[in-house]
């Protein structure tokens, strides 16, 4: 176990279980960042990219969080989140996709996406799987379903092997429209 907030921590943790960064590595995180301050949050998305940088390995970051705290149903996400004393702290910072996509970026990451979950399930998800899955329960609340899938995403980011030419996505590594600019404003906001 670990600190998030504790680097140095983090780094003793890491060579005590073992890990070796110069194998493709995947950094998985569920609902944590968000509840982090936005500049303590984007340093550990920094930290996992240059751990991989400087063992010229190839990593992967994929992030499950909140987005859209603005629209009504988000401003009652955190407020009933604030209220049972769980503020998401990141979610003004880095509100958008688009923000989240220029946030890796701008952490160093090679390419980067993210996808709200409406967008997973019915653009991403294999048709046949949705099938599967629909069938093991009738499900008849798809304004809410799609209200919630709205306010969550997937975020991944990518770190290409130094060794071998970036794979290009047509998008110079950038999803969901944002751009360079993006993340220099991102880290701007972060940081304030």
């Amino acid at each position: 176990s670990g600190d998030l907030r504790d680097l140095e921590g983090l780094d003793k943790a890491m060579e005590r279980c073992g890990a070796d960064f110069s194998l493709p590595t995947l950094f998985l995180s569920e609902c944590v960042l968000i509840y982090m301050p936005p500049k303590l949050s984007t340093n550990v998305i920094r930290w996992a990219c240059e751990k991989a940088k400087q063992a010229r390995g190839t990593a992967q970051f994929v992030a499950y969080e909140q987005v859209r705290p603005n629209d009504p149903f988000g401003v009652t996400m955190m407020r009933n989140l604030q209220g049972r004393g769980c503020p998401l702290l990141g979610l003004k910072a880095y509100p958008t996709l688009d923000a989240q996509v220029a946030r890796y970026l701008g952490a160093g990451w090679s390419r980067a996406w993210s996808w709200d979950m409406n967008t997973v399930y019915s653009e991403l998800l294999d048709p046949s799987d949705r099938t599967k899955a629909e069938r093991i329960e009738l499900f008849d609340e798809f304004e809410e379903w799609h209200l919630f899938g709205a306010h969550y995403c997937i975020t991944v980011g990518v770190l290409d092997s130094p060794d071998k030419e970036a794979i290009s996505t047509g998008e110079e590594g950038v999803g969901v429209g944002s751009s360079k600019k993006d993340a220099s404003e991102a880290d701007q906001k972060a940081s304030t």
